[in-house]
């Protein structure tokens, strides 16, 4: 398995949305999880910052849908 298959991706995140129609969760196994707690600290931060750093890249209408929909406004 190579370098970028392992751990985490917003690939293997599987998107369920909540039956009562609002929010959503995402179901990630058990071999994710543990793959992901094996990489080291500084990679798992670069990780977050630049999905962070692509968030903040996005329109600001798309945030402010992406906001609603956390707070189930919609």
């Amino acid at each position: 398995m190579t370098e970028q298959k392992k751990g985490v991706t917003t690939h293997d995140a599987k998107l369920r949305v909540l039956t009562r129609g609002a929010g959503f969760t995402y179901t990630v196994s058990r071999e994710q999880i543990d793959e992901y707690r094996k990489w080291p600290l500084d990679r798992r931060l670069k990780w977050l910052f630049y999905a962070n750093k692509m968030r903040r890249l996005l329109p600001k209408k798309t945030i402010e849908v992406q906001e609603a929909f956390h707070q189930e406004k919609i």
